[in-house]
């Protein structure tokens, strides 16, 4: 606010001069702007220079004239109708008019001028920090708190000692005699500083750091009791009065001297070691410390135990002469061990829950709702009760795991499909065959059991065809007209006929099998050599063909039988190619299924004659009532070889092993004559084409004819 007038009074020299400014006045304009524009405290029509201007005409008069907005009867500002009669503002802090009450008023509402909220002059410890002015405020003028009395902000190394700071160097150097958090540098800080062996925090001695920061040892030559020390002779040497470990060396320095029995590091007794360094025990017959007894012996029984404590229930010792059953060092019941020493235990008729007991019926036995093991007996406790009419208990309340919810056992064919059992199926029994197997799987071709009621032959496990058992379970052979390549078949006709193109085996007929085939081969003697009756190509070599028959001569031939008779035996008569080589009278009678086999070799080259390059006829007769024929062959033998022509056998294979009994059967009763007709490769002499005599070539391809 400015004065309506300025005075500057200067004295020089002892002269004085008044020096006046005239200040602005308000002008008419002026007059009713609702503002003191000339600095004298007066606002509008209340300042004499506004008087009888035309917006001051009337103004006070408490009547509304002409262009006034309001006239209350006065010239008093901020009553809300101004000295110029205009309706005023209400009065507010930073309105930018002084009000009473306010310290200023600079029209805006920053806080970091000179004029704060409130409109109060902006000082230190306003809690506003005034721009450019205050480092900080922190609403109060006292320094130590981190905002100093005239609102800078106080840090340690600014070189100002201020609040806890012990000093302040201007720097956060340690090892300069003031540490980095403004606290003196010295012995007995906390830290050690150089030439310091030590510093724990103080100047105390005796706590293993003197107070001139030295490590505190034995053997400095410096007692230090606080760390126990008796003595300290300058070394850690025992044996010269003061041990290594600065203690005086005598009874009681825990170090065994001569003539001591003990030594536990005190003088005194009822420790364990005398006074005197002699052993203390209990039985020694004095109570010591720690002994509630001490009868002079160590024998239990006699109200003194062995570690001289009176003996008593809970003494944690079976005192069985006491009648203890048990001593578990406490009288508390329901840990095992009852208050009286007696076992605790199920069965007591106590429930004991320190033990885990859920009841105890006073026995011992299971199966009445209370265990053997004092457990409430229920189903899914996992132990069967039978009496309580479980059959399985697997300690769960489940289905489907072998054991049902109500403890019956879960078996294949109770008509309950148990997944968890791994069923597939339950039908109520436990039959294979009728869908759902014996252990509840479903049957079906593939699963690697022959279910031969639902027409299975095979069941390999699989349903692929071609591995001997076919995808509908059917056993894959030769003959059944389907071709197996993976069990080496050629061919399937569908039948057993090894007459046709395929043969046994389902192997394609071709010359050499040892098949005939049909309207194809002659001949098949199981192999492609020339001059064996059945040429390479399969055609029968016989004497007439025009072919010259060079095989290896036949040396001999043998007649082999077995028969019996019971009654007069008749000769058995053996032909060849109709012509009667031998008949032999038989054995007496002997009426046996075992009697031996009978042979005859013939050589006779008129015989052997018989036999022609080509088809030739074998005959054997031992006919008649009470006759028996077991079998009946012939041995040729040519060239180092031998093959065998069976005429008769009462039982297959038995003229080619020669069997010497038959009574398992096959000894057949009057066998009427029996003949064959086999291809014999005999050598041939000439072949002229045909099988007439006297052309020089006989009928036998011999050159003998007449």
């Amino acid at each position: 606010m400015r004065p309506a007038w300025i005075a500057m009074v200067v004295a020089l020299a002892g002269c004085e001069v008044l020096v006046s400014f005239e200040a602005a006045r308000e002008r008419e304009p002026q007059c009713n702007d609702g503002l003191d524009n000339d600095g004298n405290g007066l606002i509008d029509c209340a300042d004499p220079a506004c008087t009888g201007t035309a917006g001051c005409l009337g103004c006070g008069n408490g009547v509304r004239d002409p262009g006034e907005q309001c006239d209350d009867g006065n010239l008093i500002p901020r009553d809300g109708c101004s000295p110029g009669c205009a309706i005023e503002a209400a009065p507010r802090c930073g309105d930018g008019v002084l009000d009473p009450g306010e310290d200023c008023d600079d029209g805006n509402p920053n806080n970091a001028d000179a004029c704060v909220m409130g409109c109060h002059v902006a000082r230190c410890g306003d809690g506003v920090v005034e721009a450019g002015i205050e480092q900080c405020d922190d609403g109060n003028t006292v320094s130590g708190d981190g905002c100093d009395a005239q609102c800078h902000l106080e840090t340690c190394g600014d070189g100002i000692v201020e609040g806890g700071e012990q000093c302040d160097d201007g720097n956060r150097t340690a090892g300069d005699g003031c540490g980095p958090t403004c606290k003196l540098e010295r012995c007995g800080d906390g830290t050690i500083q150089p030439a310091e062996e030590c510093d724990d925090g103080n100047r105390f001695p005796d706590d293993g750091c003197s107070p001139a920061c030295r490590v505190e040892r034995c053997g400095d030559g410096i007692v230090q009791r606080g760390r126990g020390e008796q003595c300290d002779d300058g070394n850690t040497v025992s044996g010269d009065g003061c041990s290594v470990a600065c203690q005086l060396e005598r009874c009681g320095d825990g170090t065994l001297q001569p003539g001591e029995q003990c030594d536990d590091g005190n003088n005194a007794s009822g420790d364990g070691c005398s006074f005197a360094c002699q052993l203390e025990r209990c039985g020694d017959g004095i109570v010591q410390p720690g002994e509630a007894c001490d009868d002079g012996n160590t024998a239990p029984g006699d109200g003194c135990n062995p570690t001289c404590q009176f003996e008593r229930c809970g003494d944690g010792i079976v005192q069985s002469e006491r009648g203890e059953q048990c001593d578990d060092g406490n009288p508390v019941f329901g840990d095992g061990c009852s208050g009286t020493c007696q076992v605790e235990r199920c069965g007591d008729g106590i429930v004991q829950g320190g033990l885990g007991e859920q009841c105890d019926d006073g026995n011992p036995g299971s199966g009445d709702g209370c265990s053997a093991a004092c457990q409430v007996e229920r189903c899914g406790d996992g132990v069967p009760q039978p009496a309580l009419g479980e059959q399985c208990d697997d300690g769960n309340p489940f289905d489907g795991d072998g054991c049902s919810a109500q403890c019956v056992v879960e078996l294949c064919g109770d008509h309950l499909v148990q997944a968890g059992l791994g069923e597939q199926c339950d039908d109520g029994n436990t039959v294979p065959g009728d869908g759902c197997s014996a252990s509840c799987q479903l049957e079906v071709c593939g699963d690697g059991v022959v279910q031969s009621a639902r027409g299975e032959q095979c069941d390999d496990g699989n349903t692929t065809s071609g591995d001997g058992c076919s995808a509908s379970c059917q056993v894959e052979t030769c003959g059944d007209g389907v071709v197996q390549p993976g069990l080496g078949e050629q061919c399937d006709d569908g039948n057993r006929d090894d007459s046709d193109g395929c043969v046994a085996g389902c192997k394609l007929a071709t010359c050499g099998d040892g098949f005939v085939e049909q309207a194809v081969e002659p001949c098949d003697d199981g192999n492609t050599a020339a001059n064996d009756g059945c040429s390479p190509g399969c055609a029968i070599e016989r004497c007439g063909d025009g072919i010259l028959e060079s095989g290896p001569p036949i040396t001999s031939i043998d007649v082999a039988w077995l028969a019996t008779s019971c009654s007069t035996p008749r000769p058995i008569v053996w032909s060849i190619n109709g012509a009667q080589v031998v008949a032999i009278e038989g054995d007496p009678e002997t009426c046996t299924c075992a009697p031996g086999p009978r042979s005859v070799t013939i050589s006779e080259p008129d015989i052997l004659g018989l036999l022609i390059n080509g088809p030739s006829s074998f005959a054997v007769d031992f006919s008649g009532p009470d006759h028996f024929l077991g079998w009946a062959v012939v041995t040729i033998h040519a060239g180092g070889t031998a093959r065998d022509v069976v005429i008769y056998e009462g039982a297959p294979g038995a003229a080619a092993a020669r069997v010497v009994n038959m009574c398992g059967g096959g000894f057949d009763a009057d066998v009427p004559p029996q003949q064959v007709t086999q291809l014999v490769a005999a050598p041939e002499q000439c072949d002229d084409g045909n099988t007439s005599d006297g052309d020089g070539c006989d009928h036998a391809c011999r050159t003998n004819d007449p």
